[in-house]
């Protein structure tokens, strides 16, 4: 099983694209953890709101391997925060993450 480390730092198989919408590119995308809380601070709320309803965070950390992460961004959603608010729990979810 890969370390935790190895999981916050490793590059996705397939990045993940930020969207405003269906069919609406949000010109931001994340290979990995870092970067993908880098895109948070710069990425529109309109394009987290989008995705959090989804639950595409969750499947793509997922997809990392980091199930925990996947699971603390699960609880993030059910608090039903949106805009500055939502974006500021995300981000400071997966720095956290980020620090261990």
């Amino acid at each position: 099983m890969k370390s935790e480390s190895a999981q916050t730092s490793a590059p996705a198989t397939n990045p993940f694209y930020f969207y405003n919408d269906v069919g609406s590119y949000a010109d931001r995308s994340a290979s990995d953890l870092p970067s993908f809380a880098s895109a948070l601070n710069n990425v529109n709320t309109r394009s987290i709101e989008f995705h959090m309803n989804r639950d595409d965070f969750e499947k793509w950390i997922r997809s990392l391997g980091n199930y925990a992460l996947a699971s603390d961004i699960a609880k993030i959603k059910k608090k039903g925060l949106k805009g500055e608010a939502l974006r500021s729990n995300l981000r400071d979810t997966v720095n956290k993450k980020l620090k261990r």
